[in-house]
This record gives C-alpha cells, structure tokens and sequence, in this order.
C-alpha cells in the first residue's frame, strides 16, 4: 500500500510526461510532445497545438489551477490529485464549477484524467 507524499509545491516540482488520459471515461491518444513543468506554484503545459501556463494552489489533495497564457487563459479549473513517489495523478474538471469526488471522468463530459510520470 502506497501512501500521498506531503502536498507542498516542492513536492511537485520537475518535468511530468503524460502517461495516461481520458475524457468522460474515453481514452485519449498519447501526445509524445506534451510535458507539464512546476516550479513553485507556476506552471507550463506544453503540448503539440498549444501552450498554457499560469499558477497551481494544492493542498489536502486539491487542486486550484489558474491558467494566466495560453488556450486556457482567464479559466480556473478545479481538480484532485494523488501525488505517489513520480507518479502524479490528476482529475481536472473543466467546468471549474467543483472539486471532482473521486478519479472517475465516465458519465462527466468535462472530467479530464490525465496521470503524469516525473521526468525530472
């Protein structure tokens, strides 16, 4: 059994390859382009057709993303995570209207799952 690591920015920090992804329960195809990179509570998310960057908040395995740049510029999306050893896995709703209840994105049109593996 494997326990979250502490949730401070530190804890986050390098570069993220997605290694997994789905939308509302359907699997998404893998971008070998796409990196996250967090240095303290910025963030970049670069994939092959854009880029986006802004500030993370996390805490009690919540997620508050506020993108500044970017395709996603002015939203605030609200997610949870799991942070195990280098693998962080986060569920995003991009509605931005509440906190996903568990890591489940069927029947969520706008539940993303995306589960990253520490590159760096």
């Amino acid at each position: 059994m494997s326990t979250a690591i502490s949730s401070t920015a530190q804890s986050f920090e390098g570069v993220w390859i997605p290694v997994k992804q789905e939308l509302n329960g359907q699997p998404l195809p893998a971008d070998p382009q796409s990196k996250l990179t967090i240095q303290g509570g910025t963030y970049t998310f670069e994939t092959a057709h854009a880029t986006d960057q802004g500030e993370a908040t996390y805490g009690d395995g919540k997620m508050d993303i506020y993108s500044r740049e970017g395709a996603n510029k002015g939203k605030h999306f609200k997610a949870i995570y799991t942070l195990e050893e280098n693998q962080l896995t986060v569920c995003y709703n991009l509605a931005g209207d509440r906190y996903p209840e568990n890591f489940e994105t069927q029947g969520n049109a706008l539940f993303f799952l995306c589960v990253f593996q520490r590159q760096q």
